[in-house]
């Protein structure tokens, strides 16, 4: 099984994706501030996924708190960008809708996989 095979991945490029198309809209001058950082911390979401698939090492995928650490600075960072006005009230609720399932997936794969580290590590 490669990361285009994992249901997360699949979620987390679609997530970016987003991203990428919200902070399109943001104003030139957040090119460098919001812009940036929200792109950098979806893009580590994806890479970071990628990379433990193509170790083949589930401990690697399993390190559960940078991936987490992501979506809640994703969040906080949209929060800033509705009430700096570059996204509407309605958006941010989409999008916070989005981080909660979003954040409940990577829970949700990293729980299933949890014998598999268990039973591997024993080996």
């Amino acid at each position: 099984m490669t990361h285009r095979d994992m249901d997360l991945w699949k979620v987390s490029m679609d997530f970016v994706v987003d991203l990428y198309r919200i902070t399109g809209t943001f104003p030139d001058h957040e090119k460098f501030g919001l812009v940036s950082q929200l792109r950098r911390a979806g893009v580590f979401i994806c890479s970071n996924i990628a990379e433990g698939a193509a170790e083949n090492h589930p401990r690697e995928l399993l390190n559960l708190y940078p991936f987490l650490e992501s979506v809640y600075e994703i969040n906080t960072q949209l929060e800033i960008a509705f009430r700096l006005g570059y996204i509407k009230s309605m958006l941010l609720s989409v999008i916070n809708l989005f981080c909660s399932i979003y954040y409940k997936t990577i829970l949700n794969f990293f729980h299933s996989n949890l014998w598999i580290i268990f039973h591997r590590s024993r080996n």
